[in-house]
């Protein structure tokens, strides 16, 4: 339901001023490695008020969840290749902001019975499995260092560097079972 949410948000955010801080911040961290017209329509990066969604559609038929999981934390904190930034940076460059949220979520595609006799009908359940977020405070009361996230990060201490440096974790424990 919070995905909806967030989908129908962009629709109204597209037309103000958080729409500029959108595609700024959406080039900002490079989540996104393909063009906007071929991203996923839930693909985005929105900005309501004080507060920027990230989502991103990451299947997770070919990943293991705990990569997923991993990834989300690396690209919130330090940004997606070599060429993005982090949360800290995003924090420092717009002073308005005051806290950043990043969504993963996968789309099952499949059928339902359609009203008629015999028709079938494509369907697409979209599932949010991981779901975490950082605050301007928090990150600058505690002792932050590229280098050294990084670092934690190459030697898979992931679970470490969430209880760190993370503020709000929701992970889908039962849909992500299910993916096993």
């Amino acid at each position: 339901m919070r995905l909806k949410t967030l989908f129908l948000a962009t629709l109204i955010v597209s037309g103000n001023a958080f729409a500029d801080m959108a595609a700024d911040l959406d080039d900002h961290f490079r989540i996104y490695m393909i063009k906007p017209e071929k991203r996923s329509p839930g693909d985005r990066v929105t900005v309501n008020g004080d507060t920027a969604n990230i989502l991103y559609w990451e299947s997770l038929k070919t990943r293991k969840p705990e990569e997923a999981i991993c990834d989300a934390y690396e690209w919130l904190l330090l940004g997606r290749t070599s060429y993005g930034l982090g949360a800290k940076e995003a924090f420092d460059k717009y002073g308005s902001l005051n806290q950043i949220n990043m969504t993963f979520y996968e789309i099952d595609f499949s059928t339902k019975k359609g009203a008629r006799r015999a028709e079938i009908l494509p369907s697409q359940n979209v599932f949010e499995y991981i779901s975490i977020g950082v605050r301007r405070d928090s990150l600058n009361r505690k002792n932050f260092d590229r280098k050294t996230v990084k670092q934690m990060l190459a030697e898979h201490k992931c679970a470490e560097v969430g209880k760190t440096f993370i503020d709000t974790v929701s992970i889908n424990e039962n849909y992500l079972k299910s993916r096993k």
